[in-house]
């Protein structure tokens, strides 16, 4: 991730905000190649191998690798398919109806196969794509009463995707060859997601009735606002936690296995995300002032890291041989290799992407599609990083997305 990459994905979002056709059937063809690495994902976690591998690892699964790249390639495209499931509705404008609509199931099974590779892959950060898919679809469904019924449809195909990995784990004993001791472990092994499934079916049950999909959707404003109330609350209460547990120690915290570590704050927090973080945070401290304005240059960030002889030090102790080459969190990352002006102006064409989407999500609500995979690809790599499984996709789904708006503005 150079500056050759960067200059080359620039030049990727110019030409496709400018001469894509607008044709939206090409997501058909992303889900279609996205569904095939995902069933061999599925494949693999089972030490099932219908691509043959001279060497085969836990660690790495279908044509992508490391289950950290499998999980960054995943949020960034998996939520175009999943946002054309829960946009669906009968009722759209017929300008875009007729490449957009399409059969449910389809979309319906596109999800299906994404949440069972995503609880299957093993890797704790796919619950923060979850979060982020969940609360951001949530958000855009209030519009509508049809879109609220997707909505609960897919938590229910969500639940049902973590027993189907809990079935194969009993189908076929001995087979699954990654730990389980993790969060994807506890919600495949235990009946959590039975009770959510229920939960799902309960809800849509009673809002099937259209009044009450009427009242969710005129009460929107104070569902958001307590969404918001809920998230930050959540933020506070694990940062509360995290920090007792580091100072004093909570017992109730480290007894679970699945939990072991998520709030508790030192160097192997994250599974190495913390000695990551602290690097990145050193770094930034020993930077001249000019280097803190314009970074260390893109792809920098382990020139720096190696030539501080305490730093340097420090990671071999905990990473030995293996070099860190980014933060493992994509911000701060950014903060290191460009600086605070390159941080501005990075966040800034994805912010202003997502704000004009949302003025214009009215007349095209695909803009509503291609903002989820960008929000969903910014959560997850708070605790990961860019590579090019996922960063490519970030380019041209804005490119796309800032050329429907501006077919949208000459309406």
């Amino acid at each position: 991730m150079g500056l050759l990459p960067l200059l080359l994905l620039c030049g990727l979002y110019f030409f496709i905000s400018r001469m894509w056709n607008g044709d939206i059937r090409i997501f058909y063809v992303l889900m279609a190649s996205s569904a095939l690495v995902f069933l061999l994902g599925i494949c693999n976690r089972f030490s099932f191998y219908p691509i043959k591998f001279e060497v085969t690892q836990p660690d790495f699964v279908s044509t992508l690798g490391n289950i950290n790249w499998f999980c960054g390639y995943l949020s960034v495209v998996s939520p175009v398919g999943i946002g054309m499931f829960v946009l669906q509705d009968k009722k759209q404008e017929a300008s875009w109806r007729k490449v957009y609509y399409g059969k449910k199931w389809i979309f319906g099974s596109y999800a299906m196969i994404t949440f069972t590779a995503g609880f299957c892959q093993g890797s704790n950060s796919v619950f923060l794509w979850f979060a982020a898919l969940f609360g951001i679809c949530l958000w855009i469904c209030l519009e509508k009463q049809e879109w609220i019924k997707n909505w609960l449809l897919l938590v229910i195909l969500w639940g049902a995707s973590a027993q189907l990995v809990r079935f194969f784990r009993w189908l076929f004993p001995g087979k699954y060859n990654y730990d389980i001791n993790n969060l994807c472990g506890y919600f495949t092994g235990s009946s959590v997601t039975v009770w959510i499934v229920a939960a799902g079916v309960i809800a849509y049950v009673i809002f099937w009735r259209k009044e009450k999909r009427d009242y969710l959707v005129e009460k929107r404003s104070v569902i958001r606002k307590a969404m918001i109330v809920l998230v930050f609350s959540l933020l506070v209460a694990w940062l509360l936690l995290s920090l007792l547990n580091t100072v004093w120690g909570l017992s109730f915290l480290n007894k679970s296995t699945a939990f072991q570590g998520l709030f508790l704050f030192d160097e192997s927090w994250g599974n190495g995300r913390g000695a990551a973080y602290s690097a990145g945070i050193q770094i930034l401290k020993e930077f001249p002032l000019i280097h803190k304005l314009f970074g260390a240059g893109p792809d920098c960030f382990a020139c720096c890291a190696y030539a501080m002889p305490e730093l340097s030090d420090t990671l071999y102790r905990y990473f030995g041989s293996a070099r860190l080459t980014n933060a493992h969190n994509e911000l701060l990352t950014c903060l290191v290799n460009t600086g605070i002006f390159g941080f501005i102006f990075y966040l800034g064409i994805f912010v202003s992407f997502i704000i004009g989407s949302g003025k214009k999500r009215k007349k095209n609500p695909v803009l509503y599609v291609l903002s989820l995979s960008v929000i969903c690809y910014f959560v997850h790599n708070m605790v990961s990083f860019a590579q090019v499984l996922n960063f490519p996709y970030l380019f041209m789904f804005a490119g796309m997305g800032r050329y429907l708006q501006k077919i949208c503005q000459s309406r």
